[in-house]
């Protein structure tokens, strides 16, 4: 889920300063420098935003496999 270099947080998740919660993200496949927004979760629940960004990024990855089926 996380990787010691990364920090504290899963991936995707960052922590919002302004509204001391985990802000979760996921960048595209076809334009890495855009970012969609998955929402606010609380920082006592870094599984339930991983899980967000998880789902997000598996259905992403079945929509693009899908564009290239023959």
């Amino acid at each position: 889920m996380k990787d010691a270099r990364r920090g504290e947080y899963p991936i995707g998740a960052t922590h919002d300063k302004n509204n001391n919660k985990l802000k979760v993200y996921c960048c595209i496949l076809e334009n890495k420098s855009k970012s969609i927004y998955l929402g606010l979760f609380p920082l006592d629940k870094p599984f339930q935003a991983f899980t967000t960004y998880k789902k997000y990024k598996e259905n992403y990855i079945k929509y693009v496999a899908d564009e290239y089926k023959i």
